[in-house]
């Protein structure tokens, strides 16, 4: 019988969310999408991380998925994202954790996707920041929040 032995990791930091639904994406709380399908995405910003004796700190990741329907009824394709600065022993590590290898939020997500292409290897420009996110990663995806608003009044909720 052989014996497997996780690798320890922690991570601290930042994530920005973007996907498809209204706010408040029902997906948190188990309803369906929005829209029928989910398109969502996902980047960390690594301030603080480890991969057994690989630090992580400064680093992004980044995973981008396409579901037909909800999330937990899987068929997905995603693309995972990973920052150009990694060296090989950083872009290993960060390659196991996106790639689900690790288990975490990754682990879960990847049980749900038919395809995960990448990782692509990208330079990250974020400003988490400001009031209002964003961040681009190489030519591959660019996200710019904007305020929440009130439905009825249009007054900024969030």
């Amino acid at each position: 019988m052989a014996i497997t032995i996780a690798t320890k990791w922690t991570m601290k930091g930042r994530v920005l969310i973007a996907c498809n639904c209204d706010w408040g994406c029902p997906c948190n709380v188990n309803a369906l999408p929005s829209r029928g399908n989910c398109e969502g995405g996902w980047t960390w910003e690594i301030e603080d991380g480890a991969f057994g004796d690989t630090k992580l700190s400064g680093l992004h990741l980044s995973l981008y998925c396409d579901w037909p329907k909800a999330i937990h009824e899987g068929n997905g394709v995603g693309t995972a994202l990973i920052d150009d600065r990694a060296d090989a022993n950083q872009r290993k590590a960060l390659t196991t954790l996106v790639e689900g290898g690790a288990g975490g939020p990754w682990g879960v997500f990847r049980k749900t996707l038919n395809t995960l292409h990448g990782p692509t290897f990208v330079r990250y420009e974020t400003n988490f920041s400001d009031e209002l996110p964003g961040f681009k990663a190489g030519d591959v995806v660019e996200c710019q929040t904007t305020f929440i608003r009130n439905p009825v009044t249009s007054a900024t909720s969030h």
